[in-house]
């Protein structure tokens, strides 16, 4: 190869390589668009190199930016300040203090998705009556009572000196007049019902009370009565009277008890009756303890057996409350509170079981079931409980802080008695501890007297339903 030839190669790869230079700084090259500064958030940029091109919200798109779940908040770079649910470069995390997913109850913050444990059916129980003026209004009314008998909706209450009662629409409107029934002799106050039926009649448990004597153990009376509704007004069939005496059972009577008191005193208020293998049975509590007094009637009312059930090696040192009796699948149990100490105790310790019992009633059937507990929360009193399409539904109080609040909870049985919802009905802390409720037509209607501590007070009621 001569000497020009040479030259000419050399060149031409010169003119190449440089041509490739200049293919490669104009493929390098930031184009103008893509400059910090320029208004356009480009694939390499983001809020925390260019803040001034690329908002918080251009860079939540970018990287897929989440949508925190009811309850947590963001803990790292959001949207704006303000909004904590929105999380782009973070992680979403309940505030502290509020990790409690698994303690049975579906709790403000928790829902289906954050919390499957806790609240399996929560978002299908919805409210379609909000809460709603059942009486009057005149500050009158306490301890409601309702019960279903062949889809007809009875509601009963006192007013004074007297129980009333009147059917119910399903809007919570009056379907009949308001009858007075029978409610003690004329000598005493009536001081509580609890309602139930035997399928066809309506028949109920009330307390009595001397007021002269209301502090000792010989001023409370347990009654029972019953009632035909096969006609547009009440017919009064039955009733027997000072089955039993009992003991007060106010907060001033355990922190000053009466004189003299009996052996096993019993606590006739709030008794909890059934109607199961064709008896009538009336469950009343010990005034203090484990003990719980069963008394069974036949047709006429005449009493077929009177035993005590004593529960202490059960439920160890724990008191039960206020309790509910109930037929599941042609068992029955006990729903009541267990409590050590009191609301306030951090030493305290409280929950809602479910308790089997045998056929005759005389002892329990097996485990006890534990339904609601939470260290920090105090569980007293049951109120009612209904069962209906493999589901318990039970009306239970919780203490908190020294204020008590009504609670809907149901459960899934066939799931081992597993927690689908817990719901509080009333914001209002409450000073009448009576409430009812009752399962109808997929609706869960539910009775409270308002948050009152004056002495007057109405009942009100909600209505929630399946979807």
């Amino acid at each position: 190869m001569n000497k020009k030839s040479q030259t000419l190669i050399i060149t031409i790869v010169v003119l190449l390589v440089a041509i490739a230079g200049i293919v490669l700084f104009l493929v390098l090259k930031p184009s103008p668009e893509k400059r910090c500064g320029d208004g356009i958030c480009g694939p390499r940029e983001n809020s925390k190199i260019c803040l001034e091109d690329c908002p918080i919200e251009e860079t939540c798109l970018q990287q897929s930016g989440k949508i925190c779940s009811s309850g947590e908040i963001c803990i790292g770079e959001r949207l704006n300040a303000s909004d904590t649910e929105s999380c782009c470069l973070g992680e979403c995390k309940f505030p502290l203090g509020e990790e409690s997913c698994g303690d049975g109850s579906c709790d403000s913050y928790e829902n289906p998705e954050n919390c499957p444990e806790d609240c399996k059916e929560k978002l299908g129980l919805k409210q379609v009556i909000g809460e709603t003026a059942v009486t009057s209004g005149d500050g009158r009314y306490v301890r409601p009572e309702v019960i279903v008998i062949d889809n007809r909706i009875f509601f009963a209450f006192q007013v004074a000196d007297t129980f009333k009662l009147v059917e119910l629409n399903e809007d919570l409107s009056y379907k009949s007049p308001v009858y007075d029934i029978f409610s003690g002799p004329d000598t005493r106050d009536p001081h509580d019902i609890r309602l139930a039926t035997d399928g066809t009649n309506l028949w109920y448990a009330f307390e009595t009370v001397i007021k002269r004597i209301m502090s000792t153990c010989d001023g409370h009376f347990l009654n029972i009565a019953k009632y035909d509704i096969s006609g547009d007004k009440p017919n009064l069939e039955n009733y027997e009277l000072d089955i039993a005496k009992g003991c007060p059972t106010s907060k001033e009577a355990y922190m000053n008890p009466p004189e003299q008191i009996p052996e096993n005193p019993e606590a006739v208020d709030d008794p909890a009756p059934i109607f199961h293998n064709g008896k009538y049975v009336v469950l009343t509590r010990a005034w203090e303890g484990g003990v719980q007094h069963i008394r069974t009637f036949d047709q006429e009312f005449n009493m077929i057996e009177d035993f005590t059930l004593d529960l202490s090696l059960i439920i160890g040192n724990r008191r039960l409350s206020q309790n509910a009796l109930v037929d599941v699948e042609g068992q029955l149990y006990l729903i009541g509170g267990l409590s050590v100490g009191s609301p306030g105790n951090p030493h305290s310790d409280s929950e809602i079981y479910a308790i089997p019992l045998t056929n005759d009633l005389h002892s329990v059937a097996g485990d006890i079931i534990p339904l609601v507990k939470h260290p920090d929360k105090f569980y007293t009193k049951v109120n009612a409980a209904r069962y209906t399409d493999g589901r318990l539904y039970i009306n239970y109080a919780l203490v908190k802080d020294g204020n008590q609040f009504h609670h809907l909870g149901v459960f899934d049985v066939n799931n081992n008695f597993s927690s689908l919802t817990q719901i509080q009905f009333q914001d209002v802390s409450f000073e009448f501890n009576h409430a009812s409720i009752e399962v109808f037509r997929d609706r869960v209607y539910v009775f409270y007297n308002e948050g009152e501590t004056t002495g007057n007070s109405d009942v009100l009621g909600q209505v929630f339903e399946w979807a």
